[in-house]
């Protein structure tokens, strides 16, 4: 059983990683990547790191029924990208680069 503490260590850990995704979209629009190139790295690097992870940790997760493998194509892919597209639509947007760009 997972000890508590680790728990909400892992969630503050996940939650302060999700809040300064932000600033790493931001600053790929600032190099001059548009959009779908943001997406693209963004869903090709965790996909990239998830494959290492589940490897180096259980290679039988990789086992699906084949009949299944249309829900982790919509519930995974699809739905991935499409929320990616979505919140960094957002992030490109002028508000959220005025907020984001000004000095505390």
């Amino acid at each position: 059983m997972m000890n508590s503490k680790l728990a909400v260590l892992y969630i503050g850990l996940g939650a302060s990683l999700w809040g300064i995704i932000g600033i790493f979209v931001t600053y790929l629009y600032e190099l001059g990547f548009t959009l779908t190139q943001v997406v693209t790295i963004r869903v090709l690097s965790a996909s990239i790191f998830l494959t290492v992870f589940v490897i180096i940790k259980n290679r039988k997760l990789f086992k699906i029924k084949l009949v299944d493998s249309k829900y982790f194509i919509g519930t995974g892919v699809i739905s991935i990208v499409f929320f990616n597209w979505c919140l960094f639509s957002a992030f490109s947007q002028p508000c959220f680069l005025f907020f984001c760009t000004q000095k505390v």
